[in-house]
């Protein structure tokens, strides 16, 4: 993963393209700051002031991401090769070599869950803040805190899953009405509901595949219990 991230090329996706430019724009003292993120700018200037190459810069990200990974699936995961096909397949691994600032974040958020589960919850509080230095988004995961205390039950976990299959399907009329009181939306309105060379328009296709996922955790949550694994007859798959 290290080596596949490091040697990218800078035309994996939209997003990294601007990190380039904005890098090659900090080397020349020409580069708008306040549009990345404090903490994820000030490590570009770091790095362009030292001379070295944009490639340095991905090296970091995927060494401090795949560590984050590997401690957080130690802690939580009791099938570590599936936790790992989960990464690859849900495209976290392949959005990664594009969007720094989010996987640089989820890295964080990953550290503050650990320190949560050991209800060690300021420490946990740190790294979401530390995430929203590089995505303002991260802080929407303040909500796992009060979660913490919460007694989930079964009913609570199917409501969750029926919850966000709703959302996956709603979502790009939230994101369009949103689009239309708050300006700041129309650029995640566009992932959904518009047309441009770079996004492609909600159809059909992406409904079911948001509710595929969802119907591969309902899958691995039911693979948890006993009936389940008897009634497939085997139980070495989980």
């Amino acid at each position: 993963f290290v080596f596949v991230s490091t040697f990218r090329a800078v035309t994996v996706g939209g997003d990294i393209i601007g990190y380039n430019d904005f890098y090659i724009l900090l080397r020349r003292n020409q580069a708008q700051w306040f549009e990345y993120g404090l903490c994820f700018e000030t490590l570009n200037l770091i790095l362009t002031s030292t001379g070295l190459d944009i490639r340095i810069l991905f090296f970091i990200i995927s060494v401090f991401v795949s560590i984050c990974f590997v401690l957080f699936v130690n802690k939580f995961s009791t099938n570590k090769l599936m936790s790992l096909l989960l990464y690859v397949m849900f495209g976290i691994f392949a959005q990664g070599l594009s969007a720094l600032r989010q996987i640089i974040a989820i890295g964080f958020i990953l550290i503050a869950l650990i320190f949560i589960a050991d209800k060690k919850m300021w420490r946990g509080i740190i790294f979401i803040l530390c995430a929203t230095l590089f995505h303002i988004s991260a802080i929407l995961c303040i909500i796992v805190i009060p979660m913490r205390y919460i007694k989930i039950n079964h009913w609570w976990i199917l409501g969750s899953i029926t919850a966000v299959c709703i959302l996956s399907i709603c979502l790009p009329y939230i994101l369009k009405f949103a689009g239309s009181i708050f300006p700041s939306f129309n650029y995640y309105e566009r992932y959904y509901v518009t047309n441009t060379s770079l996004f492609q328009k909600t159809n059909l296709f992406n409904i079911l595949y948001s509710v595929g996922v969802i119907g591969i955790f309902a899958v691995l949550y039911l693979a948890r219990f006993k009936w389940f694994k008897e009634e497939l007859g085997q139980d070495k798959y989980f």
